[in-house]
């Protein structure tokens, strides 16, 4: 389990990618971990603490494909 604070103007998906490289897909599993989240709004007041749990969705990685390799 891991604990992120939010910083002044943080949304939920703004904090997940900036500190812990989560995307969209983590989202939901993050709101089912801080029920809490969804009565506070978009914006999330600085110093709210988010609980990542251990078993939140990932992104799938793929290769980067370039033109002019």
């Amino acid at each position: 389990m891991t604990v992120l604070t939010a910083q002044e103007g943080d949304t939920l998906d703004l904090l997940l990618w900036r500190d812990a490289g989560l995307g969209s897909e983590s989202v939901a599993a993050v709101l089912a971990a801080n029920q809490n989240l969804a009565t506070i709004g978009a914006v999330l007041p600085r110093g709210t603490e988010i609980t990542i749990p251990d078993d939140v969705p990932t992104a799938k990685t793929s290769d980067v494909v370039q033109l002019w390799d």
